[in-house]
């Protein structure tokens, strides 16, 4: 695991503690945006890299809506 996992993690579950997702599609984003940041990246570059992946989550939350929408209109 990377060394900034836990850092990113913490962030994003912070921020998208709202959208639904469940701890596991968290944690795979948050194993994601770490990949690829260098050992001695800034927390500055961490954060940014995790802010990236906030919108990922909030397009992961509208697919879920739309398909839970979908099965309710059916």
């Amino acid at each position: 695991m990377n060394k900034h996992y836990n850092r990113v993690l913490e962030i994003l579950k912070t921020k998208c503690k709202d959208f639904g997702l469940t701890d596991q599609a968290i944690a795979d984003l948050a194993k994601e945006g770490s990949e690829g940041l260098a050992d001695d990246a800034s927390d500055e570059d961490v954060v940014k890299r995790a802010n990236s992946f906030v919108s990922i989550a909030k397009i992961m939350q509208g697919e879920s809506t739309r398909k839970v929408q979908k099965t309710k209109e059916d």
